[in-house]
């Protein structure tokens, strides 16, 4: 136990001592502390040590205030009060600096009006010199907790943070949230609360945390190990729910994005592609581009080469998350968010995704004018179709394909009406009375009154006509209005997709519609909207020589030639239409097909691999040869089987093979009956003629129109189908025939090559049969299987 004793020492004599905690003391308590002392003289006693090795002097270890008080009394020359006043102290010999600093915090401690910074201060001292926060605690008889926490206060807060908590400018919950923070970030802080707007100088203690952690990374926002981050983990308050932070945000995004590359990798490893894209906001899988395939599908797909992984990383946040066994969504006009940033990929390119609005439109017209001609010729269909248009009604969501009113086609890409059922229609509004009727554009392209004024005027001249018309007419006037009204879908706000509805494919085939027949290739809006890369795909597939014609550059007086595949788009689009005029090409690619969502996507990525098809196959013990495929071709067509009966699709080596020898075989026909083929006097067997005749009457009662002929024109079989046709159409009566349509004459061919170009016998198209019933079922929309056909 320490000894002591009380000693009268004059005040000149004492001194405070630094290890003193209390740091900040008030002016006028001090004040009023000296007055009551002048009064009513030293009450207490102070506590002091001898000064080691200085004789005669003390230092203080309680009553600092008091001391300051009295030497105030002193400097105001209070009467009784100089430096040479003895007063009253309690000397402790034996009081060490550990000593003096304890019974200093407890004194000033238990006082009450000591700051928190000094209180901290003390406690920091305390431990510098040894003592734990826990002895601390049991010595001044607080929490463990309030000592810590007052540890932190006085060691973190930021020099200037100081100064103005013990300023009164920033209170204790602020003051203790802002040690949390950097010296940088305390000082942002420090000077929205004290320069800020009104609203800031109030800010609690959230406030100031939310703050302070603006730049700060949650801990489990983290892809990477945790102990392989290197920086300042902020832990959370006891009581707090919040996360614990990353206070580094650059060596988090460093660790964040090599552990990206990381999982890129290994997953490309487990699915064969990987995906990394970086999302304005997010992350978001909704949305993106992509969608999960179904665990039924996923072999097939992963064997397909579509199964992959995706990592989508937020761009401000970098939160990161992984979405596995995807494939890329496949939807016309629409991508991912434009936001969206392909920043890493190992997915090879699906060729779905080079397929644009325009080439899409471009096909569904030139499908859509086909169904129509096939209208033309199918009354009892048309009036199948108007009636599920008046049963389901006529709204664009669902898209219905025949719509009532016309006013639904608002887009103009809609508004598709062939020229064949143009030209019928034209027909009949000047026979029903074109006064009443408005004129028939290419903006409005239907048959209907001018005006709604006109209405009751144009309602009794029309039923006037309507009256008299024969049943014939009246039905051949329907299946026009049908036929005009009725579209696939064209818009991709309204229902458009890569594949056709089921009652297009249906129809498709019920009207024996043939798009090889109706040179798709020289469309020019369907060429227009091609890529260069897609041109040159499909120069490959109709066979474009190596090189060609070149337009000249300036200065250039002759056009030279360019090597196919450094060709520019345009020199491709205008090769390729050159050659379809030329050489009445009828190759149609997979989106001028009918057929369903999953065999459109199935054709196109199948067609998308063949680029120069090989002429020779190499043949394998388990595959038939070439010459073997092109005999199955002769046989199915010694059995009366059509050219589209080819069980190997439409652009493999396989069908190419089996195709030559159905063709062949149908030449070897033809020439055995008519060696002079090419000449129109030739005069073959009857009945060979016959069969031809034949071939007319049935396209007519399919409903094309007599331009859709077979054969080249200048050979006999032409002559011979046009008179079928014509007679046909003279035994319906004055029925309106399909109007012509306009077509490039090709070139005369010799007689075999245009026999061998001719296409088999289509039947009467009033009834699919059940071998056409069954392709048509495989084109359905979700069928999956068969290819490009």
């Amino acid at each position: 136990m320490t000894a002591s004793e009380t000693r009268r020492i004059p005040l000149w004599r004492i001194s405070a001592s630094p290890l003193n905690p209390r740091k900040t003391f008030d002016p006028a308590g001090l004040q009023a502390l000296a007055a009551a002392i002048r009064t009513d003289g030293l009450l207490q006693a102070l506590v002091a040590r001898p000064v080691p090795d200085k004789l005669g002097l003390y230092e203080l270890i309680a009553g600092e205030r008091r001391l300051r008080a009295m030497k105030l009394l002193c400097d105001d020359g209070t009467e009784g009060w100089t430096t040479e006043t003895e007063v009253d102290v309690q000397v402790r010999e034996d009081v060490d600096d550990l000593a003096l600093l304890r019974m200093a915090t407890a004194e000033n401690v238990q006082r009450q009006d000591m700051h928190p910074l000094d209180e901290g201060e003390a406690y920091a001292a305390l431990c510098d010199r040894g003592e734990t926060p826990e002895a601390i605690a049991t010595m001044i008889g607080l929490t463990v907790r309030h000592v810590q926490e007052r540890i932190r206060i006085a060691r973190d807060l930021a020099p200037v943070a100081a100064v103005a908590f013990r300023g009164g400018e920033v209170s204790l919950a602020q003051a203790r949230a802002l040690s949390r923070g950097t010296i940088e970030q305390q000082g942002t802080v420090l000077d929205l609360i004290v320069n800020g707007p009104e609203w800031r100088r109030d800010m609690t203690a959230d406030d100031v945390r939310e703050a302070l952690t603006e730049e700060c990374v949650p801990v489990d926002r983290a892809l990477f190990k945790r102990d392989l981050y290197k920086g300042r983990i902020i832990e959370p308050e006891d009581g707090d729910k919040g996360p614990a932070l990353f206070e580094d945000h650059a060596q988090f995004e460093l660790l964040q994005r090599q552990e990206i590359e990381r999982r890129r990798v290994a997953l490309t490893e487990r699915f064969g592609w990987c995906e990394v894209i970086e999302q304005q906001y997010g992350p978001h899988f909704y949305g993106c581009g992509y969608v999960t395939v179904p665990g039924g599908e996923r072999e097939a797909a992963k064997a397909a080469g579509h199964l992959g992984a995706v990592i989508l990383v937020s761009k401000s946040s970098l939160q990161v998350e992984i979405q596995e066994s995807v494939r890329k969504e496949v939807k016309i006009g629409t991508a991912g968010s434009r936001s969206d940033k392909v920043v890493a990929s190992d997915r090879p390119k699906d060729p779905i995704e080079d397929i644009g609005v325009g080439q899409l439109r471009a096909a569904k017209r030139l499908k859509t004018w086909a169904l129509q001609d096939a209208l033309l010729g199918l009354p009892t269909v048309a009036m199948r179709l108007a009636c599920l248009s008046l049963i389901i009604g006529d709204d664009r969501n669902p898209p219905s394909l025949t719509h009532i009113r016309t006013e639904h086609y608002t887009v103009p890409e809609v508004r598709i009406v062939s020229p064949a059922v143009r030209a019928v229609l034209e027909r009949f509004r000047l026979d029903l009375g074109e006064d009443h009727l408005s004129a028939i554009q290419d903006d409005d392209p239907y048959l209907r009154v001018d005006s709604y004024a006109a209405r009751e005027a144009a309602t009794a001249r029309l039923w006037e006509r309507l009256k008299v018309m024969s049943d014939a007419e009246v039905q051949d006037l329907f299946a026009a209005i049908v036929a005009s009204r009725f579209r696939l879908p064209a818009d991709p706000s309204y229902g458009m997709s890569l594949g056709d509805p089921s009652i297009g494919v249906d129809l498709a085939d019920i009207a024996v519609v043939r798009m090889e027949r109706r040179g798709v290739l020289q469309d020019e809006a369907y060429l227009g909207a091609l890529k260069a890369d897609q041109l040159l795909g499909l120069a490959l597939r109709i066979g474009l020589p190596p090189m060609i014609d070149r337009a000249p550059k300036d200065g250039e007086l002759i056009a030279g030639k360019v090597i196919l595949a450094k060709a520019k788009a345009g020199e491709l689009r205008a090769a390729i239409l050159k050659h379809a005029l030329e050489n009445d090409v009828r190759h149609v690619p997979p989106e001028i097909q009918f057929g369903g969502q999953l065999w459109m996507e199935e054709s196109i990525r199948a067609v998308a691999k063949i680029g120069a098809l090989p002429p020779s196959p190499p043949a394998s013990d388990d595959q038939p040869t070439e010459e073997e495929i092109r005999q199955l071709g002769v046989t199915a067509y010694q059995a009366g089987k059509p050219i589209t009966d080819c069980q190997f699709g439409d652009v493999t080596w396989q069908a190419m093979a089996w195709k030559q020898g159905w063709e062949e075989a149908q030449a070897d026909e033809w020439n055995a009956a008519a060696p002079e083929a090419s000449d129109p006097a030739a005069a073959p067997d009857e009945a060979v003629r016959a069969t031809v005749r034949q071939r007319g009457v049935a396209a007519f009662e399919a409903g094309r129109p007599i331009e859709d002929n077979d054969f080249i024109d200048g050979t006999w079989q032409f002559a011979t189908w046009r008179d079928g046709w014509e007679g046909a159409q003279a035994s319906v009566g004055p029925a309106l025939a399909p109007a012509p349509k306009a077509k490039a004459v090709p070139k005369a061919k010799p007689a075999a090559k245009a026999n061998a170009a001719a296409k088999a016998k289509p039947a009467p198209a009033k009834q699919p049969s059940a071998k056409g019933s069954a392709r048509a079922a495989a084109r359905q929309p979700g069928a999956g299987a068969g290819g490009p056909g």
